[in-house]
């Protein structure tokens, strides 16, 4: 059974944004916001644009990626299995720098959530809670945001690596 997977985007590089897509070898909902022309705005302003997002999915599931990061071959399938249970949300690891998993195995295993050990494309929701909480503009959004949802939704802790982020997480800069 195939499930509505929407990946929410910021669009800042153009050359970047080609390199992701190139790395989504699923069948998925892309919904993109083009930042290209806000490049040098408040660094946090990004995180409202989160809301916007997620404002315009309508089924299935949503997560998030940044332009400068990567899906991991397979690993959209490999979602879409784990969604067949239509859990309420996932929590899925990413990669930095090519080998720290974010959240660690430790924090996968024990339900954990810690600030600056997860980014906002750990969270896999679905679509009935897109209002539940909204991101702020503020430094650690993605954190706080997953925590609050976290506290209202029962969600699946997976050990899934999605995306890779070989900039290191660069927010856009």
């Amino acid at each position: 059974m195939t499930t509505v997977i929407n990946i929410l985007v910021r669009k800042s590089r153009p050359e970047l944004f080609k390199r992701l897509m190139a790395s989504i070898d699923h069948d998925v909902n892309v919904i993109v916001h083009d930042d290209t022309a806000q490049r040098n705005r408040h660094p946090y302003d990004w995180n409202l644009f989160c809301n916007d997002l997620k404002a315009q999915v309508d089924e299935g599931y949503f997560l998030y990626a940044d332009d400068d990061d990567l899906f991991v071959p397979g690993s959209l399938a490999k979602l879409d299995d784990l969604l067949n249970d239509n859990p309420d949300g996932l929590i899925v690891q990413f990669l930095r720098k090519g080998t720290v998993k974010k959240p660690t195995d430790f924090m996968i295993d024990n339900r954990m959530i810690k600030y600056g050990v997860i980014g906002g494309g750990c969270l896999v929701l679905s679509a009935k809670y897109k209002n539940i909480s909204d991101w702020r503009a503020i430094r650690g959004a993605d954190f706080f945001w997953i925590q609050e949802v976290n506290s209202m939704v029962n969600l699946k802790f997976c050990h899934l690596v999605l995306q890779i982020a070989p900039n290191n997480g660069n927010h856009g800069k």
